[in-house]
């Protein structure tokens, strides 16, 4: 069974791409990879398999969960919401569904991007010097102060591939950092990715100008579709929603611990 729609697969594409941008991408067999980084062993965005083709399903996951124990980390494996037949194999095998994620686009082609005009909140493209202020904001944002030696190697290695956006609040005549973005154009549409903001800031419309500059970078990139990933558990779904996009699809992700690997069977 396979339920992705042709445009579904470039935005997996993407994906993909920014994900081996993080972590290290292996391949698991034909058809199937896994993403890896232990120091970041905790995050199930950046550490999985992306498991979409029935076939061997079971072969690849019992390869990726050596793979994932052998590092003493947890298997996380993530599948379209619509297939079944691996949802099922996960459960039989001791799998736990812990998170879904939605998939969420605006097309360029109807959507009348409304320009955000929050004065409060200011934005700028980082330049090479700016990947500090940046990692610091994506770090804070996301509270994993220990992620950012790690952080910032990764974006140091791939900046020239990214569209890095830093947010400014003005108060008087300062300005404080308040939030980030990464965008990532691949396959011919541009993903929104690491979208945070810092915690004195939320509610303030710091997301929403981030969401309308990303906007503006994909129809001066001439590009056809913006979309970005959210996960339910952070209940972001009516925000996006009501910024102007629509789900395409939903994923489930499955963890199995490492602790539960080891028991024998």
């Amino acid at each position: 069974m396979n339920d992705f729609r042709e445009f579904d697969w470039k935005m997996e594409a993407n994906e993909a791409v920014f994900c081996s941008m993080w972590a290290d991408r292996i391949r698991v067999n034909e058809v199937v990879e896994l993403f890896m980084n232990k120091r970041m062993a905790s995050d199930y965005f950046y550490n999985r398999l992306n498991l979409y083709q029935n076939g061997d399903s079971l072969g690849a996951l019992r390869r990726a969960e050596k793979t994932f124990f052998k590092r003493a980390m947890n298997c996380y494996v993530y599948v379209h919401e619509q297939n079944t037949e691996i949802q099922h194999t996960l459960l039989h095998n001791g799998f736990n569904w812990i998170d879904t994620m939605d998939v969420m686009t605006i097309d360029c082609e109807k959507y009348h991007n409304e320009r955000n005009e929050n004065g409060e909140v200011y934005i700028i493209r980082a330049h090479y010097a700016d990947i500090p202020r940046w990692v610091s904001t994506f770090c804070g944002s996301f509270e994993i102060p220990e992620w950012q030696t790690e952080v910032q190697h990764r974006v140091e290695l791939h900046f020239d591939k990214l569209i890095l956006l830093i947010s400014y609040f003005r108060s008087g005549n300062s300005a404080e950092l308040s939030g980030c973005c990464a965008l990532f154009i691949n396959q011919g549409i541009m993903g929104l990715y690491c979208l945070g903001t810092v915690s004195k800031f939320r509610c303030r419309g710091v997301a929403r100008k981030m969401i309308s500059n990303s906007f503006e970078y994909t129809v001066e990139n001439d590009l056809k579709c913006l979309f970005l990933q959210t996960f339910e558990s952070q209940d972001l779904f009516e925000f996006y929603r009501k910024s102007g996009f629509r789900l395409a699809y939903r994923k489930r992700v499955y963890e199995k611990r490492y602790q539960e690997g080891l028991k024998p069977g």
